[in-house]
């Protein structure tokens, strides 16, 4: 199925809905509260591009691809302007995150194809050597980047062992964390990472060699994101939950059967998705708990949001409707 996508900005409050796409965005009027902003693609052939995070001068972080070639590569955007960001060697890239600085961190192979976390600042792509961790071809990945320069990463697992590592790095020194964190989710300015255990337990870690439970009622609470504020956003069963010193928090959806969410900005704005009453399913920010689901772009049948930050810009993806093969 070929889709496509574009950023969408609320003229009020700038919300970027960076979508992917193959086809051209119909000439059609924009609902009078949105501004439609295609980030188009990176390379002559890609068919699809999309936004993975944007930092609050909106600068967006986001990926391009042809499905005939199988691999993507990652770029950065601002003010129109769409840049490569290269790879580390190989063949393709991938970007997760970007920080306030516009630093961005995500993947990439190397002329080895093994995969390797990279750090991109100031035009230049760089690795995060992790190579002494390879196991068949994976080193590791860069999950994320705080605003003070913290990288989550994903190691590939010990020799013997079952599990990833979890790992930070900043200004060139690697810690790897207890090893029952295994499912690294996100970090903030203070180090502070949320994830998973090994046995699916929601901890925080603040530096040391041990984890700290999230104080949770929920049986099952799976941690999505963190700010610096320490709030913590996730999904319990299909509820969406904001949990912020003793305060839990369920986040309404669109009257559908399905809501998701992706991230927590510093003031608490909440990026994620969900069904409107008739199915349709929209991109969604949260304000102050409240929900109000995006309007989709001219000829996309769905979207979803993955990062906002307080200046109110929204990345994400719209998609359209299917098109069967040639």
């Amino acid at each position: 199925m070929l889709v496509r996508a574009a950023a969408v900005v609320a003229r009020f409050v700038p919300l970027a809905l960076a979508a992917s796409a193959c086809g051209q965005l119909p000439d059609a009027p924009l609902d009078a509260r949105y501004e439609v902003i295609d980030l188009g693609v990176l390379r002559a052939g890609d068919c699809c591009s999309g936004a993975v995070a944007v930092n609050g001068a909106g600068v967006v972080a986001g990926y391009s691809y042809a499905y005939d070639r199988g691999y993507g590569r990652a770029f950065r955007w601002a003010s129109g302007v769409v840049t490569d960001l290269g790879t580390l060697g190989g063949a393709f890239a991938e970007a997760t995150d970007i920080n306030a600085t516009g630093d961005i961190v995500g993947w990439s192979v190397d002329s080895l194809d093994r995969r390797l976390p990279f750090l991109w600042r100031g035009g230049v792509m760089a690795v995060i050597d992790v190579r002494a961790y390879c196991q068949y071809g994976f080193c590791g990945e860069a999950l994320a980047i705080s605003d003070s320069g913290h990288v989550l990463l994903s190691l590939a697992p010990a020799t013997g062992d079952y599990r990833a590592r979890a790992a930070i790095w900043r200004n060139g020194a690697l810690q790897l964390l207890p090893a029952e964190l295994e499912f690294p989710r996100d970090v903030n300015s203070s180090g502070v990472v949320v994830g998973l255990t090994d046995s699916y337990r929601a901890v925080l870690w603040a530096g040391g060699a041990t984890l700290a439970e999230v104080e949770v009622t929920d049986p099952l609470f799976y941690p999505h994101a963190l700010n610096d504020a320490g709030a913590i956003l996730g999904v319990s069963g299909a509820d969406p939950i904001v949990l912020s010193g003793t305060t839990r928090e369920r986040l309404p959806g669109l009257g559908g059967y399905a809501t998701v969410v992706h991230a927590i900005s510093e003031s608490g704005l909440v990026a994620g998705g969900g069904n409107a009453e008739n199915g349709t399913f929209r991109a969604v920010v949260w304000n102050a708990g409240e929900p109000r689901g995006l309007d989709l772009p001219p000829g996309m049948v769905g979207a979803e949001a993955f990062a906002v930050s307080d200046a109110g810009y929204v990345a994400g993806l719209a998609f359209g409707p299917a098109i069967p093969p040639s």
